[in-house]
């Protein structure tokens, strides 16, 4: 993807999932369910050019803070 080696990884290839996080940390009840598994809308893959999802699980500190 153009431009990816400029910008900051997560914003560019998953915009607002990790600023969810940081709000869940923060409000735990702004999640929009009970847990902290977040999947992607369908994508194409710029490995494999394939139609994808992605889903991913937060690693929390001890004490939910980052």
């Amino acid at each position: 993807y153009p431009g990816h080696n400029k910008a900051e990884f997560w914003e560019f290839f998953f915009p607002g999932i990790y600023g969810s996080w940081q709000q869940w940390a923060r409000d735990p009840a702004s999640r929009p369910v009970p847990d902290d598994i977040t999947q992607t809308a369908p994508y194409t893959d710029a490995i494999t050019g394939k139609l994808i999802v992605s889903f991913f699980h937060p690693l929390w500190t001890r004490d939910h803070t980052g």
